[in-house]
């Protein structure tokens, strides 16, 4: 009888390890798959290594437009001086001002 009482005990233990093994071994191997597919050092380092390229032209890219933008205001600084240069020389003809629209 106690060997009975012991097997059926021992059944529904092993059902249960045993399912928990099958699906826990499931899982194990997604994940085993997931790492896999990760890039390995070499494959990182060259994406850093692509990535920082790619940023040293974005601060070259950067650097010519504040190129351009400093150009841009010099060019707005000497029509301002035109103009005013301009607007005297106007003055000094004693032209008369349009009324302004509105």
């Amino acid at each position: 009888m106690n060997a009975a009482d012991t097997l059926v005990n021992a059944i529904p233990l092993l059902v249960i390890t045993v399912l928990g093994g099958w699906l826990l071994k499931g899982r194990l191997t997604r994940l085993e798959r997931k790492i896999d597919s990760l890039p390995t050092r070499e494959e990182f380092n060259a994406m850093v290594h692509r990535i920082d390229r790619q940023d040293g032209r974005f601060d070259r890219q950067d650097a010519r437009f504040d190129r351009q933008e400093d150009r841009f205001d010099r060019l707005e600084t000497k029509l301002d001086s035109v103009r005013s240069d301009i607007t005297q020389i106007a003055i000094a003809l004693g032209t008369q001002t349009r009324p302004q629209a509105g």
